[in-house]
């Protein structure tokens, strides 16, 4: 992967549209460089979550999302974040 900068929402971004395009490869591999921009990003923790979970990873994805509201200062993210968790946890009990 080429590097274009340090911007972590470019990184952010790139890797949501390959979770769009179901590229889960590609699309983890932008989220870690962004994780690895910033390591304290609740963002990018909670859409590694996502990619998991739309792997039907949900073990994977719920210590990512359990990693973001760790992370996260912005209560309005956490409605999402447990809503995710909650999610992942039915997929995993309905299976």
């Amino acid at each position: 992967m080429q590097r274009y900068s340090r911007d972590i929402n470019l990184y952010i971004s790139i890797g949501q549209a390959y979770l769009l395009l179901r590229n889960y490869d590609e699309s983890e591999t932008y989220i870690r460089e962004a994780i690895n921009i910033n390591p304290k990003s609740s963002e990018a923790y909670c859409l590694l979550g996502n990619n998991y979970s739309d792997q039907k990873r949900d073990t994977e994805a719920i210590e990512f999302y359990k990693k973001a509201i760790e992370l996260t200062s912005k209560n309005e993210e956490l409605g999402l974040i447990y809503y995710n968790i909650g999610y992942s946890y039915i997929s995993i009990y309905d299976n």
